[in-house]
């Protein structure tokens, strides 16, 4: 009587967690799912960067040594902003975690670049704004 009694508690605590865990896994698929449209989105912005593009990361937590570093291996990859990119490098790939003012634009456009700007990215799970400068 005592053995049937643990066998129903430990099958019902087994069958609970099973759906909940369930339900989990569910809900991680499906954010899994919506990061990678998303990474593709970005991904596809940025296209086949040229062998001597640099990637900046400011502002945007572990970015510049997890999913850049994952997806442009052969880039160079500096935690800070574009304005700390040595001099004569001519394309710049900056993640932004907030939206640079007109004085950090003008600034980079001072020194010869033009800028396009895409605003509302994720990348990962880290929502971002993706700068590219270029001459």
């Amino acid at each position: 009587m005592w053995n049937k009694a643990v066998f129903t508690i430990v099958s019902t605590i087994f069958i609970v967690v099973l759906v909940i865990s369930l339900f989990d896994f569910k809900y991680y698929r499906s954010v899994s799912k919506t990061q990678e449209v998303q990474i593709q989105k970005v991904l596809s912005i940025i296209g086949e960067p040229v062998d001597e593009a640099v990637f900046t990361s400011t502002a945007v937590k572990h970015l510049a040594w997890t999913v850049l570093g994952y997806y442009f291996p052969e880039n160079e990859i500096i935690d800070g902003l574009p304005s700390d990119v040595a001099v004569g490098t001519d394309d710049i790939w900056s993640f932004v975690g907030y939206v640079m003012s007109d004085e950090e634009i003008k600034s980079m456009e001072s020194k010869g670049y033009s800028v396009e700007a895409y605003t509302d990215l994720w990348m990962g799970k880290y929502g971002c704004n993706l700068y590219h400068f270029y001459r």
